[in-house]
C-alpha cells in the first residue's frame, strides 16, 4: 500500500509538471503572436516629417533611434515619352520590405512587377538611402523611382525621378513601443 501512495504521488507530480510547461509554451505563444504592431501601438511610435526637393511630405516612423519602422512619401518621375508618372511609397518594416542599417546609414530597396488589366506591364524600383544626424534628431537622403513600361501593342517607356534629396527634421526620440521583428 506504501508503494501505490508513491506512485500516486509521483504521477500527480509529473502531472502537474506537464501542465505547468503547457501553461508556460501557451503563455509564449501568446506573447509571440502578438508581437506585431496593432493599430494602437502605430500610434505611439515616433514619427519625423519632412519634404522632398520635388515639394511631396516624406514621413518616417521609428520606434527607438536608428531603427525604422515606416517610410511614406510619392515621387514624380518624368518618362521618355513626354509625360511623368507619380506613384506612392509606403515600406514598412516586418513586410517583405526590410530596412537595412549600417551605424548612421539607412537603406531600403523595393521591386515591383505588375500587369495592368489592359496588359501593359510595369516594373517599378523604390529606393531609398539617407543618413541619420547626430543623436537621430535628423534623417537626410535621397529617394528615386525608376520605372518601365511595355505595352500590348508595341510600345515602351522609361520614367526616372533621379535623385531626389529628402530632409525629416524632427525630434526622434525612442518610444516604449519595439519593433514587429528586428531588421
Amino acid at each position: 500500500m506504501a508503494t501505490g501512495e508513491g506512485f500516486n504521488r509521483v504521477l500527480w507530480i509529473f502531472r502537474g509538471s506537464v501542465a505547468l510547461i503547457a501553461i508556460g509554451l501557451l503563455v509564449l505563444l501568446v506573447h509571440r503572436g502578438s508581437g506585431h504592431h496593432t493599430d494602437s501601438d502605430w500610434l505611439e511610435l515616433t514619427a519625423g516629417n519632412g519634404r522632398t526637393a520635388q515639394g511631396a511630405d516624406i514621413a518616417m516612423r521609428f520606434d527607438r533611434p536608428a531603427h525604422p519602422l515606416a517610410l511614406a512619401t510619392q515621387v514624380r518621375a518624368p518618362c521618355a515619352n513626354g509625360t511623368s508618372w507619380t506613384a506612392r511609397w509606403s515600406p514598412f518594416d516586418g513586410a517583405a520590405v526590410p530596412f537595412r542599417r549600417d551605424r548612421r546609414g539607412l537603406r531600403v530597396v523595393e521591386i515591383s512587377d505588375r500587369t495592368q488589366q489592359d496588359g501593359t506591364f510595369a516594373q517599378s524600383v523604390f529606393s531609398m538611402r539617407a543618413t541619420l544626424g547626430p543623436r537621430a534628431r535628423q534623417v537626410r537622403g535621397l529617394v528615386r523611382l525608376t520605372a518601365a513600361f511595355s505595352g500590348v501593342d508595341g510600345w515602351d517607356t522609361q520614367c526616372d525621378s533621379g535623385r531626389v534629396p529628402f530632409a525629416i527634421e524632427a525630434p526622434l526620440a525612442p518610444t516604449r513601443a519595439t519593433s514587429a521583428r528586428p531588421s
